[in-house]
């Protein structure tokens, strides 16, 4: 009798446990259905992602965080000191806050955060330049017109002003400084990593091609002393201070373009490309390649900086910067094997990739074929 009534007991328990699952299955699948939740609102929070890029890019252009280094209320007499619009601003910054570039504390104040620094003019390592640069009108409405690039294969930045990027920027020195500038927040961080790799190289001489203002080879001949002739080779004239600063470390300057023939020096031992051929589309590059394979001695290096596309699944800002390059230059981040595709078409061979710690760039090492 009492094994007959806990068998009962059981199969009680049984049925109610197998009627829980299934109702709690059924519950879930109801609620996957009409509340994806997690999905839904991940995706919501991605299409709000260019609000807080423009935010940053405004507070970028007001200067904002030289005036945030300590706890700052924001009342009318701070935002006339800014010649702003005081309940604008303080949208603006609670905005930021919830991003974690400022914080807000009991007080109603707001303080940078250890990101927000970075947006500091007299950071050591600003980005402020940068974020002014990835404001600019030309390039953030360049986005307007991207549909047509998908559709077309046009870059959208020619579609809208019936130029190219570079060829714009050159009739409007304005942006042409702020180009260089935004391009000198990226590199000074990661100047003096890339000047270590060649600190022990048994080179005489050295080109940097589209080199800039030429903060890298100051980088480099300060700590290779082997190095007896560097030239930097740019398009853009320089300065006069600019000029000053590189002749005063014999540095020869040479304007040209690396599309011409027989404009860049010939029969150097090392010849650099930083960030320059992730610019370009697939022709353009292997005519740059090209006109250097040209200059170059047997004994010659080519070391190309850029970007190595990383092509799976996950997350890279390889991906994030090739989307740009898409709308803006017509140009291109790289897998290896589309490295490898252009610089055979341009008679070079890649020798070997070296990887850069805390650094989106690697170092493609080229030699003649």
């Amino acid at each position: 009798m009492v094994l007959k009534y806990l068998f009962s007991l059981i199969l009680i328990l049984l049925f109610i446990s197998i009627g829980l699952n299934i109702r709690l299955f059924n519950f879930q699948q109801t609620r996957n259905y009409i509340d994806p939740s997690f999905n839904r609102s991940k995706l919501m929070q991605m299409s709000c992602g260019f609000l807080l890029s423009r935010a940053i890019q405004v507070f970028a252009q007001l200067k904002l965080a030289d005036h945030l280094k300590s706890p700052q209320k924001i009342d009318n007499n701070f935002a006339n000191k800014l010649n702003v619009n005081q309940s604008m601003l303080y949208r603006l910054l609670r905005m930021l806050s919830g991003h974690g570039i400022v914080h807000k504390n009991g007080n109603d104040e707001f303080i940078l955060t250890e990101i927000g620094q970075y947006l500091r003019t007299d950071h050591p390592e600003t980005l402020c330049n940068f974020f002014e640069m990835e404001g600019n009108p030309h390039r953030w409405n360049s986005y307007s017109k991207l549909p047509e690039t998908i559709k077309t294969g046009t870059t959208s930045f020619n579609i809208l002003f019936g130029e190219s990027y570079f060829d714009s920027i050159k009739k409007n020195p304005f942006d042409q400084d702020q180009f260089n500038r935004g391009m000198n927040d990226i590199s000074n961080n990661e100047n003096l990593i890339i000047a270590y790799f060649f600190k022990n190289k048994k080179a005489y001489s050295i080109v940097d091609i589209g080199g800039g203002v030429g903060n890298l080879l100051l980088e480099i001949i300060a700590i290779n002393v082997n190095i007896k002739e560097a030239i930097l080779f740019d398009y853009t004239p320089l300065t006069n201070d600019q000029k000053n600063l590189i002749d005063l470390k014999n540095i020869k300057f040479i304007q040209g373009s690396f599309f011409e023939k027989n404009v860049i020096p010939p029969n150097k031992d090392i010849y650099i490309l930083k960030r320059i051929l992730h610019d370009w589309n697939d022709e353009n590059s292997i005519k740059i390649l090209s006109q250097i394979q040209k200059t170059m001695s047997k004994e010659s290096k080519l070391y190309i900086l850029d970007s190595i596309m990383d092509d799976t699944n996950n997350y890279h800002i390889s991906k994030d910067v090739d989307f740009e390059m898409m709308v803006l230059f017509g140009g291109k981040e790289r897998t290896k094997n589309e490295f490898e595709k252009i610089l055979q078409k341009a008679n070079l061979k890649l020798i070997k990739i070296h990887n850069l710690e805390n650094s989106m760039l690697s170092i493609l090492e080229v030699h003649k074929k």
